[in-house]
């Protein structure tokens, strides 16, 4: 028994050594990461908090770690597929502790953190295949450079990002996608004490929407641990993380298919050539760039789909029994990124249905049904929403097609063309045209370089003998899958005929340009560079050329070259709600709500509520309403009874009647945004706090001004 004892002891502790070894050298560096972030964001921060955020990162790469033991057999990116796997856990885990338990976030990971370290523990000491699991060898300098230069390359793309809030403050310009604000607001809606059981953050006390969280709740933990605004987590960290964890998956994935020197062309893909939207048929609409920037939950989607993907290919090759943990990742990437579902899932049942020789044997029959299918639903989808009206509600593909080739593309290298098709060829040929357009306007070179790069690398298995291949069908049945989501998505509740058909697009072009890379690193190096110092020098050199090139060129991949969109960036922002945000955010207490006046009925994400929701993480009584108006009929009953009480009060021009019509409707705070002084208070000698072009008025419980100032 004593034996045994000191046996388990040497194990644990052995373990434990190598588990450091692996870690923390990841943890460290990510830990700066964001505590720079923060730090450009204008928090100051000391040793102490980098310490805690160190600990946070280490215990979550752990937990993906430990998670992986159920592989059976060792590989050598368990540390960035730790990474992704330890993101995606924790998110589920604070989905359950804030959607059941009614837990904060930051309670909600405490409490993670109270089940997984002992759980983790047990499973080291348990487990026979722990000395397996880390490879204590020159790849662990490698991963280190590989995450430092990830998180140089995405520094410098998100400081912009970081610094946003000084710089419309300064400029009264909001330099970014104003779609932030509401994501600041999501942010804020569980991490901070003002909103916690509101609700809705710009529909006051009104329930929220159906959406992925995860990602939210994920940054919520550091935003409530630090007291950030919304605005601040969103920009400062819920991008960048998210971005680092696709570039460090993207990695993982193509050196798992190719060796590790098709890992580094990965990201080279990514980080130095252009994408699809800036070339060829130049729609940027489709520019994945863009949409990976203004949506930062596509970078968590991404990752967790790369990394499911991951053990799919290793399950295939190797018969890892992972079926489990990749189960467990589709319920993530569903909480992280629903859309990478419509791709992932039905891309990666093509690919399993491919291990079997019936299905080889006859793939023409299987490809003739999928014709007839495409086909089918083109009649359908562009014949009878012209004929049938209810037919617009089912399928979207007409009217998208038409969007994404016409007036949301604008300017393209093609204006004009897919409605000429259409004119001349009819709904069905000319919804051909249209879906096959799609392919070079997100894919651009690829497009040939994928096939090209598949030959070779069929060409080099046969002759190795591995022959046929199977997972190297993955990113066709990639592109086959997004072809049936455009097909057959619905229309989106709000009228969105590119809801689930353009939001997806980032997972094919993602997974293409892995594919590609994995299939010319094997390729190109035949001999794997597994142990070179090119592993380690390459991913630096490859972070100092692109902040070289974009310090030269110039170049802004956040700024839409889309027409419709520039409605949505650098719009101007009264500066003034930046410090009204502050007073709020320092005075305000639980259970309170503001409004602001003046209100635009018209406004969609850059709202006056919102904005200043977003900064002080006080909710709103209601906020970018035409966008609410899209959330069905309950609540645009709701958003239109607001904005006419808010109406009728802006009408009033004495204070006690604003106070006591402000206190009916349940305000605790009253902002007054104007350029001379609000009607209702000349001498504004009401207010509690005042600046040139802005006033704050605190309502009493007994329905008046209180006057006192700030």
């Amino acid at each position: 028994m004593a034996f045994e004892l000191v046996l388990a002891r040497r194990r644990f502790v052995a373990a434990l050594t190598r588990r450091l070894v692996l870690i923390a050298p990841a943890s460290v560096v990510l830990g700066v990461f964001i505590i720079t972030m923060l730090g450009l964001a204008g928090r100051a921060t000391d040793p102490v908090d980098l310490l805690a955020v160190i600990s946070g990162v280490a215990v979550i790469i752990w937990t993906g770690i430990v998670t992986l033991v159920v592989a059976p057999t060792p590989f050598e990116e368990r540390l960035f597929a730790g990474m992704v796997i330890g993101v995606a856990v924790t998110g589920l885990a604070l989905v359950f502790g804030v959607f059941v338990l009614n837990l904060s976030p930051g309670a909600a990971f405490l409490l993670w953190l109270i089940f997984a370290i002992p759980a983790g523990m047990w499973i080291e000491l348990s487990s026979d295949k722990i000395d397996h699991s880390v490879l204590l060898d020159f790849n662990n300098i490698a991963d280190v450079a590989i995450i430092v230069s990830v998180c140089v390359i995405v520094g410098y793309l998100c400081v912009d990002y970081a610094n946003s809030t000084h710089m419309f403050a300064e400029t009264g310009r909001y330099p970014l996608w104003g779609d932030y604000f509401i994501h600041g607001t999501t942010i804020a809606e569980f991490s901070s004490p003002m909103m916690l059981g509101r609700g809705n953050p710009i529909l006051s006390d009104q329930h929220i929407s159906v959406y992925h969280y995860a990602p939210f709740l994920l940054i919520g933990v550091i935003a409530q641990a630090f007291d950030l605004p919304g605005l601040v987590a969103a920009t400062a960290l819920l991008l960048p993380i998210g971005l680092v964890l696709a570039l460090v998956a993207a990695f993982a994935l193509a050196s798992e298919l190719g060796g590790r020197s098709a890992g580094l062309l990965a990201i080279a893909a990514f980080c130095l050539i252009p994408d699809a939207g800036s070339y060829g048929l130049r729609n940027s609409f489709f520019s994945f760039d863009w949409l990976t920037l203004i949506v930062p939950g596509a970078g968590y989607g991404m990752a967790i789909a790369s990394i499911f993907v991951l053990l799919v290919t290793r399950h295939l090759r190797y018969g890892d029994s992972t079926l489990w943990l990749c189960l467990v990742l589709l319920v993530a990437l569903f909480n992280f990124r629903f859309h990478g579902l419509l791709i992932v899932v039905p891309a990666a049942a093509l690919t399993w249905l491919s291990r079997f020789p019936f299905v080889r044997r006859n793939w023409g029959w299987f490809a003739s049904i999928v014709i007839a299918g495409i086909g089918a639903f083109l009649v359908f989808g562009l014949i009878a929403p012209d004929r049938v009206l209810v037919f617009d509600h089912l399928f979207s593909v007409g009217p998208f097609l038409r969007d994404a080739h016409g007036v949301f593309g604008v300017p393209t290298a093609y204006d004009g063309f897919y409605a000429s098709v259409v004119s001349s060829l009819g709904p069905i040929l000319g919804g051909s045209v249209g879906i096959i357009l799609l392919l070079p306007a997100i894919l651009g070179a690829f497009c040939l370089v994928l096939p090209i790069a598949l030959v070779m690398r069929m060409k080099g298995a046969k002759e190795r003998g591995g022959w046929p291949p199977i997972v190297e069908l993955f990113p066709f049945y990639v592109i086959v899958s997004y072809i049936a989501v455009v097909l057959v998505s619905p229309m989106a509740a709000n009228g969105d005929s590119s809801e689930y058909s353009h939001r997806s697009f980032p997972f094919v072009y993602y997974f293409v340009a892995i594919f590609t890379s994995s299939f010319l690193g094997g390729w190109l190096f035949k001999a794997r560079l597994e142990r070179s110092r090119i592993l380690v020098l390459a991913p630096l050199v490859m972070a100092a050329v692109f902040v070289a090139a974009m310090r030269i060129s110039q170049f802004d991949p956040s700024k839409p070259k889309v027409s419709w969109a520039k409605f949505n960036y650098d719009v101007p922002v009264d500066p003034n709600t930046v410090s009204v945000a502050a007073v709020l955010k320092k005075n305000a207490r639980p259970g309170d709500t503001f409004a602001v006046s003046p209100v635009d009925p018209n406004a969609l994400f850059v709202d006056l509520g919102t904005v200043i929701a977003s900064l002080s993480n006080v909710p709103t009584y209601v906020g970018s309403p035409a966008a609410l108006m899209g959330e069905g009929a309950e609540r645009q009953h709701v958003v239109f009874a607001r904005l006419g009480q808010l109406k009728a009060i802006e009408g009033f021009r004495d204070a006690p009647s604003v106070a006591a019509a402000l206190h009916a409707i349940g305000l605790d705070w009253y902002v007054v945004l104007t350029k001379g002084v609000p009607s209702f208070d000349p001498d504004t000698r009401f207010a509690a706090y005042k600046t040139p072009g802005a006033y704050i008025y605190r309502i009493s419980p007994l329905g008046a001004f209180t006057g006192v100032e700030l």
